[in-house]
C-alpha cells in the first residue's frame, strides 16, 4: 500500500488594497492684522517640506497658524516701536525748534522733494527714515539754503491761483491725514502750503 501525502489546502491571500491618494496639502491663510502681510514664501516652502516629513494636513495647518501668530506679534511690535520712535523724534525737534518747528519741517519736506522727488519721499515714509531727527535736520538746513526761489523753480512752492481755486485746494489739503498729524513727515509742508493758499484766497485787491 502506497502512502499518499495530502497537502493542506492553501487559502488565497487577500487582495492588496489599492493605494489611497494622499490628502491634499493646503494652507488656510489666517487673518493677519492691518499692516502685517502673509508670508507667501513660507507657504510655498512649507508644503513640500511637510510632504517630505510625512506631516498630515492638520499638522501643516497648525504649523502655519503658529507661524502666522509669531509673524503678527513681531510685525505689531515693530509698528508700535516705530510709532514710539517717531513720537520721540518729533518731540525732540519740537523742543529744539520751538515756534519754528512747522516752518523747518516744511523746509525739510520741500528739500527732500527737490533732491529726490516723490520716489525719495515714498522711501523715507516706508522705511521710517523720514522721521529720523538727524535726517530731518539735514533736509531742513538744505531747504533753508535753497530758499524760496529755487523751490519755486522746482515746483515746490504753490503758484498763484484764483481765490476760489486756492480755497478749494486748501480745503482738500486740510482733509489729508498728514495735515492733522504733527508727527507726519509731510505735515509741515502741508501747513505751509495751506497758509499760502489762504493768503491767496483772501488777499485784497492789488495785494
Amino acid at each position: 500500500m502506497t502512502d499518499t501525502i495530502i497537502e493542506p489546502a492553501t487559502e488565497a491571500a487577500p487582495p492588496t488594497p489599492a493605494p489611497q491618494a494622499p490628502e491634499p496639502y493646503t494652507i488656510t491663510r489666517p487673518d493677519m492684522p492691518d499692516g502685517v502681510t502673509w508670508d507667501d514664501a513660507f507657504e510655498k516652502a512649507a508644503i513640500p517640506v511637510a510632504q517630505k516629513l510625512g506631516l498630515s494636513p492638520t499638522q501643516l495647518q497648525g504649523l502655519a497658524d503658529f507661524y502666522a501668530q509669531h509673524q503678527s506679534d513681531t510685525g505689531l511690535g515693530a509698528m508700535r516701536q516705530r510709532a514710539l520712535d517717531e513720537a520721540a523724534a518729533s518731540d525732540a525737534l519740537k523742543a529744539e525748534w520751538g515756534a519754528h518747528y512747522d516752518t523747518k519741517l516744511a523746509q525739510a519736506s520741500r528739500a527732500a522733494r527737490y533732491f529726490g522727488g516723490e520716489q525719495l519721499i515714498a522711501v523715507l515714509n516706508e522705511t521710517g527714515l523720514g522721521n529720523h531727527p538727524d535726517l530731518v535736520r539735514a533736509f531742513a538746513r538744505a531747504g533753508a539754503f535753497l530758499g524760496e526761489d529755487a523751490l519755486r523753480a522746482s515746483g515746490q512752492v504753490t503758484g498763484v491761483l484764483p481765490p476760489d481755486e486756492a480755497l478749494k485746494k486748501a480745503t482738500a489739503l486740510m482733509a489729508r491725514p498728514a495735515y492733522a498729524s504733527r508727527a507726519h513727515p509731510e505735515h509741515g509742508a502741508l501747513v505751509d502750503e495751506v497758509r499760502q493758499l489762504f493768503e491767496q484766497a483772501y488777499a485784497g485787491p492789488g495785494s
